[in-house]
């Protein structure tokens, strides 16, 4: 099949809204012990993670952000700008207690669940905040919540939520880029095709091709030619690689065919900040 369609205006927001409820349900469950474990971020603790959901969830109400500048020399782990403006609410919160942190996590969701709820504007209109426009907003923020509460499921040891709206979001944010991936990152010659097989909760094909002009299209699990490689693996590698939060060689994929090109793919795949 294709990529997903765009989903009407209220999947759209009801997946953000259901990401949102199921990020301080994990929150709520941890133990005292989880929220100092380190996650797959380089940096970041579990409440590192819980606070950036804070920070950026705040920012969309138009709240201030904390008046507060981090020893920049003492985060080796932030890069760029985008970097440093997010690290801002995250070390912001170092020295804050498990409990303060999420009954402001608490209260800042249920200000933007009730924003949610009212309305959110004009999709191709201006978003609060750094994502540009709305419709940018709800593609990308049910992704990146679910992705931090997937970095702490991983980091406390309690899988689970990998088929939920935030796994919906990320499968269709992450599968838009295989065709940057392959034409812009890899650079693959016209031609080429790249096949995707993922298993598991939220399993898809995709075959990306090149085609003459040098465009990548993905066009689902239709294509005329064989594939130069098969790219075979469970639908959690796929968002680790997507990620960006663990390398190929750590993650269990099947590599068929091109192997050197294959290589080049896997290493291309994260496509988040």
């Amino acid at each position: 099949m294709a990529p997903t369609p765009e989903l009407p205006l209220p999947e759209r927001i009801g997946r953000y809204d259901r990401a949102l409820a199921d990020f301080v349900a994990l929150a709520r469950s941890l133990e005292p012990g989880d929220w100092g474990r380190p996650t797959d971020l380089p940096g970041w603790s579990v409440q590192d993670n819980v606070s950036h959901v804070v920070g950026v969830e705040s920012d969309l109400l138009g709240r201030p952000a904390p008046a507060h500048t981090p020893d920049w020399a003492a985060l080796p782990h932030v890069r760029g700008d985008m970097g440093r403006f997010v690290e801002v609410a995250v070390d912001a919160r170092r020295g804050s207690a498990p409990d303060a942190v999420l009954a402001e996590l608490v209260e800042v969701v249920e200000q933007r669940r009730a924003a949610l709820a009212a309305a959110v504007g004009d999709p191709v209109g201006p978003a609060p905040g750094f994502f540009g426009t709305v419709d940018r907003m709800l593609g990308l923020r049910p992704f990146d919540i679910w992705a931090h509460e997937q970095d702490i499921r991983r980091a406390v040891g309690r899988p689970g939520n990998l088929d939920g709206a935030g796994a919906l979001a990320a499968r269709d944010r992450l599968r838009l880029a295989l065709p940057y991936v392959v034409g812009q990152v890899v650079g693959a010659p016209p031609g080429t095709v790249v096949r995707w097989e993922v298993a598991g909760p939220l399993a898809f094909s995709a075959s990306v091709t090149v085609g003459d002009d040098g465009r990548a299209v993905d066009v689902g699990d239709r294509t005329g030619a064989a594939p130069d490689v098969r790219l075979e693996m469970g639908w959690e590698t796929f968002v680790l690689l997507g990620c960006g939060r663990r390398p190929p060689a750590a993650v269990d994929v099947v590599v068929r065919g091109d192997v050197e090109l294959g290589a080049q793919v896997l290493a291309a795949m994260p496509v988040t900040p």
